[in-house]
């Protein structure tokens, strides 16, 4: 029976070209919603004095009364218990027009509106209504969408007092904060505490890590470039709304009304300089002054739900590669804004069973004239928890046959072949790549032995190393494997580690896996041979000639030649897609640091 009147000062004011606008949020179980209508906006005319204007809602459908009918067609269905905004805008000066602006979109253009001549003789605010309404604004004036869109979050008053008539604020009665023009109330209506999506917001916490306002670079928050991971994200006056964003960027932030000011500047001299920070592979760090605020891009998603408004979940948006931004939550302004970073993401293999098989990528492949290789790898020292190192000759108890395989004669000799037979260590080589016959035959091996990275096939002739310098585990590595014409080269950041000359290459119908490869079992072709560790940015090309620089990340696009690549954004499959589906088993993606990227220095 409730409802709220505005002051006849405030009709006066209005004449016959107005917007008025106002918050509402319904209530009403949508599985039997309420069969009236509930009159957000109820404006009577003064001639003739029997006809009304009003923007109700019936069942769960907000509907429009004007000229004498329901303007059905212009029907959007309302979610209830959330907050949506409502605005209606009357115009004389071209026919009498009524547009209806709900939740930032036009819901309505009706030419030839019955006039409000001289005013409204009543304005009535959620009469027969069941929820909240609050910010009722009424200006004396037509406004666009575009101007509507920033009064419907700025709960300040405009930079033209003259032209807000009336704002309803019922934070403590029924006076207008603006003008002193009393409203009136009728029935049941009450003033109640609310969250509200124009007051600000601020986060606490996002997955348990707590943020500290005087160091919120303490515990960054980060994601998979590659998007789809939960964040629950704790606050204050998270207020549902279908205009509620968890938002990483710099636009969405400032809409929200966010003071995104850079550090004041300060007389101090940095120690290091972007020189001292040059990298063999060209790229150049970024240096910012700190506090860096304003990032490259802006991503936006609705949350996935919200409880009481203090706690939200939502899913990371995909971005198009590693990136440094600020995270912000809310509808309206927002207190703080997080650091955040979207990490690179790769492909870690369990070193127990985990492998990625894409044996269709080798189809109508030809590398006879010639092929490249080039991969970043990240080989991990420190075995999981409870698992033994496998040990030469099966030395070490429990390890099975298909591991004691990789200390046959064949391997021992390839040992010899690098010029390191008889190293001081234990460790089992592992196979980080491999193109293999349907027998298990070797055409062409990438290995990493715990020591330094290796290359092998069943046809190599000499091997000839060029450095005993190794290769680290726990890492990122760059490895690069050439061969032309019958002469192969193995790289290691940049650097050559091997010469050798084979008569082997990968030809099409091999098998192709990462971080493993065949072998021959008792008539059967069987796994092993398992790498631990990372890799990322795997490329396959068809010309053996490539400089190392022009096979590695340094080339964001295809050269000629180019074959194949692993990126592990959201997918163990190679590109493009026609190279086929890849198998995977014992692997996942997870975020990492990201070598091929450039550094960012705060």
């Amino acid at each position: 029976s409730g409802y709220f009147e505005a002051a006849d000062p405030v009709l006066r004011g209005m004449g016959a070209s107005f917007t008025v606008m106002l918050w509402f949020f319904p209530e009403f179980d949508p599985a039997s919603p309420w069969e009236a209508e509930q009159k957000l906006l109820h404006l009577m005319h003064s001639t003739p004095s029997a006809d009304h204007t009003s923007v109700y809602i019936n069942g769960t459908r907000l509907l429009t009364y004007v000229n004498g009918k329901a303007e059905t067609e212009a029907a959007v269905e309302v979610v209830p218990n959330m907050w949506h905004h409502l605005a209606m805008v009357t115009e004389v000066d071209s026919g009498g027009v009524l547009r209806v602006f709900y939740d930032g979109e036009q819901v309505l253009d009706q030419p030839e509106m019955l006039r409000f001549d001289p005013f409204p003789s009543s304005l009535r605010v959620g009469e027969l209504f069941e929820g909240r309404v609050d910010e009722v604004k009424v200006l004396a004036r037509t406004l666009t969408l575009e101007q509507v869109m920033p009064l419907m979050k700025n709960r300040e008053h405009p930079e033209n007092p003259n032209e807000l008539l009336a704002y309803y604020r019922f934070n403590k009665d029924f006076y207008s904060d603006f003008g002193e023009y009393e409203g009136f109330s009728s029935g049941v209506v009450r003033i109640v505490a609310s969250d509200a999506p124009w007051e600000p917001t601020i986060v606490y916490s996002i997955n348990g890590n707590a943020i500290d306002p005087a160091n919120p670079y303490a515990n960054m928050a980060k994601s998979k470039y590659a998007g789809g991971e939960t964040l629950e994200v704790v606050g204050f006056n998270f207020a549902p709304s279908p205009l509620l964003m968890c938002a990483w960027g710099g636009e969405p932030a400032s809409q929200m009304g966010v003071k995104l000011h850079p550090a004041p500047p300060k007389n101090m001299s940095c120690p290091v300089k972007a020189s001292s920070l040059s990298r063999w592979d060209g790229l150049t760090p970024a240096m910012e002054a700190y506090p860096q605020l304003m990032p490259d891009a802006t991503y936006t998603t609705a949350p996935d739900s919200v409880s009481s408004g203090t706690t939200l979940t939502c899913m990371t948006p995909a971005t198009a590669s590693a990136e440094f931004t600020h995270f912000t939550m809310g509808t309206g302004p927002t207190h703080n804004h997080l650091p955040f970073e979207f990490t690179e993401q790769s492909l870690h293999c369990d070193g127990v069973a985990g492998y990625v098989a894409a044996d269709n990528l080798t189809l109508g492949m030809d590398a006879s004239a010639g092929y490249t290789v080039s991969m970043w790898v990240f080989p991990m020292e420190t075995p999981p928890e409870g698992e033994s190192v496998p040990m030469e000759g099966g030395r070490e108890a429990g390890v099975a046959p298909a591991r004691r395989v990789l200390v046959s004669e064949k391997r021992f000799r390839r040992r010899r072949l690098a010029g390191h037979a008889g190293a001081a260590h234990s460790h089992v080589p592992t196979t980080v790549l491999a193109f293999e016959g349907a027998d298990g035959s070797n055409k062409a091996l990438v290995m990493y032995d715990g020591e330094r990275f290796l290359y092998y096939d069943d046809l190599i002739l000499d091997a000839t190393t060029f450095t005993a310098e190794g290769s680290r585990a726990d890492e990122w590595h760059l490895v690069t494997v050439r061969v032309h014409d019958g002469e192969g080269d193995l790289y290691v950041d940049g650097k050559p580690k091997e010469h050798f000359t084979t008569r082997s290459f990968p030809e099409a119908g091999n098998r192709f896996s990462l971080c493993q490869d065949y072998f021959s079992d008792a008539g059967a072709v069987v796994t092993g041979s398992f790498f631990r560790g990372m890799l990322d940015n795997v490329r396959v090309y068809l010309d053996g000639t490539m400089a190392v620089e022009a096979a590695s990340h340094t080339t964001m696009s295809w050269p000629d030649g180019f074959w194949a690549m692993f990126e592990f954004k959201a997918s163990v499959s190679p590109e493009p897609a026609g190279r086929g589906e890849a198998n995977a088993e014992g692997v996942e993606l997870v975020a990492t640091t990201a070598p091929w990227s450039p550094p960012h220095v705060l």
